[in-house]
């Protein structure tokens, strides 16, 4: 903050976070929707298989998000590690990325197995308590579900997806500071940074930074929910 200000706190990666979040976003609330129907009507009704199955649907929706949003995490993470060195928009980025020696258009993909990872185990999370909470909420309150109810429901989400994304998280960003200097990125490089981090701080270094994580998830998850639920409302629609 002291050598950039606030506007460089609030703005650096802001065009590639929103680009992300809308590319993320809409691919996986569309098709958990779909799928999720789809998986549960065709499962038991225990509540176990329940819970399995609304993570399982998260889980594949979220890995389908994180391929079409994963150009713009990459952008993102660079905009952030240069933000000392001034801001710097996403199609110049693009452009330094795109014009190193060997790169192409799939370098933009580096390191998409750990983001799936992450994008699934968050989505899968987050979805899945969304829902589950948000059912609970409905009983304790005889079925009358509003603004409250989504507000809750979508901490809950944030707070949960936070959680299980963080070590995933820790090793995509380990990741694409290597493939910043060049180093080729595939499974068997996430398997040796994963080991690192653990031989260098145990299970807890996976969860390194997650108060500032949850800063920025848990409001992005209370807010986003009860925008949708309540559009919804105003077109006529039943609620998610």
């Amino acid at each position: 903050v002291g050598s950039g200000g606030l506007k460089r706190l609030a703005l650096t990666g802001l065009d590639s976070s929103m680009a992300r979040e809308v590319f993320y976003n809409a691919s996986r609330w569309v098709l958990y929707g779909a799928i999720s129907k789809h998986m549960l009507s065709s499962s038991e009704d225990g509540s176990s298989e329940r819970f399995a199955t609304r993570f399982a649907a998260g889980f594949l929706c979220g890995v389908v998000g994180s391929l079409a949003a994963n150009p713009f995490d990459l952008i993102r993470v660079r905009q952030q590690s240069m933000a000392l060195e001034g801001m710097r928009g996403a199609p110049s980025v693009i452009r330094e990325v795109l014009s190193n020696r060997g790169s192409s258009f799939f370098t933009l993909y580096s390191g998409w197995q750990v983001n799936c990872v992450r994008a699934g185990l968050f989505t899968g999370g987050s979805m899945m308590s969304y829902e589950l909470v948000k059912s609970e909420l409905n009983v304790l309150r005889d079925g009358k579900e509003d603004f409250w109810t989504h507000t809750v429901a979508g901490g809950a989400m944030g707070i949960v997806g936070t959680l299980l994304y963080m070590p995933a998280d820790a090793v995509r960003t380990a990741i694409y500071n290597q493939s910043a200097r060049g180093v080729h990125v595939d499974v068997k490089t996430a398997a040796l940074v994963a080991s690192h981090i653990y031989q260098t701080g145990g299970l807890a270094r996976f969860w390194r930074g997650t108060l500032p994580a949850a800063a920025r998830t848990v409001p992005a998850c209370t807010l986003f929910p009860v925008a949708m639920e309540q559009s919804r409302s105003l077109l006529g629609l039943d609620y998610f």
